[in-house]
């Protein structure tokens, strides 16, 4: 079964619209091709005037700030980079890690074990979908303001640490290999 059929193309950790243009034109033109009960239900996921696809290169690009795990493990540099570890989270909320220990075929099994999860029928996939108010399991973005614009898109998010606060529910079954 092709996953793309329903009209949605999964990669690693998100879904996205394919190029298929009877579904694109009915993304561009809501009001023309669907019923108005269909509009107002999709309208928060229309961002008008914007050009996906163009960069803006009037917004100066600042680069993600990088933490090296492994300069955390010598005393000689684990003050100067806990300091940058604290200023990535307090001024972005996230950073790369370099350093961390994780081989690149490792990284490539874990990007493709999601792959086929988001390639999933979306029957199989809300098995483990999130409660109403909570962050963890497989959803898409919570609705917090009223007038909130949305991403097309659906996530699978877990707690990995402490194991006790793990709550397997939310776990996949299938692809066997995810657990």
């Amino acid at each position: 079964m092709d996953p793309t059929a329903d009209g949605a193309k999964a990669y690693a950790g998100h879904s996205t619209l394919s190029p298929w243009q009877p579904r694109l034109n009915q993304c561009q033109n809501p009001s023309k091709n669907w019923p108005s009960t269909a509009k107002n239900r999709w309208e928060k996921y229309i961002q008008l005037g914007t050009d996906s696809g163009k960069l803006n290169t009037s917004v100066p690009l600042i680069e993600v700030p990088i933490v090296d795990i492994g300069l955390l493990k010598s005393p000689l540099t684990r003050t100067e980079e806990l300091h940058k570890l604290r200023s990535a989270l307090s001024s972005w909320g996230c950073f790369q890690v370099t350093n961390h220990g994780m081989t690149s075929s490792f990284l490539e099994e874990m990007r493709q074990v999601a792959k086929q999860f988001f390639s999933l029928p979306t029957e199989e996939k809300q098995k483990y979908s999130r409660k109403t108010g909570s962050m963890e399991g497989y959803g898409n973005d919570m609705v917090l303001l009223e007038h909130q614009m949305l991403d097309w898109t659906d996530r699978l998010y877990l707690t990995l640490n402490p194991e006790n606060q793990r709550q397997l529910r939310f776990w996949p079954e299938n692809p066997q290999t995810f657990r």
